[in-house]
């Protein structure tokens, strides 16, 4: 995993369209969607408590997800 901080910056071989933020137990954090584009997408996460968590992403082709560990 990935971890970091104060947030992450999700970047797609294809347009997101909607991400999603789920902790361990499957609870859906945060929701975001997007006007469908390829730049890169700044999450803020220092409001979460440190943790893993599941980064959900949609795109036309469907749905992806990445782990990413929050430190403190």
């Amino acid at each position: 995993p990935n971890p970091g901080t104060d947030g992450l910056t999700l970047q797609a071989m294809e347009n997101l369209e909607e991400v999603r933020v789920l902790d361990v137990s499957g609870r859906c954090i945060q929701k975001l969607n997007f006007i469908p584009s390829s730049e890169g997408r700044i999450i803020n996460a220092l409001s979460w408590k440190a943790g893993t968590y599941f980064i959900c992403a949609k795109t036309a082709s469907g749905w992806g997800a990445v782990r990413w560990v929050k430190l403190f």
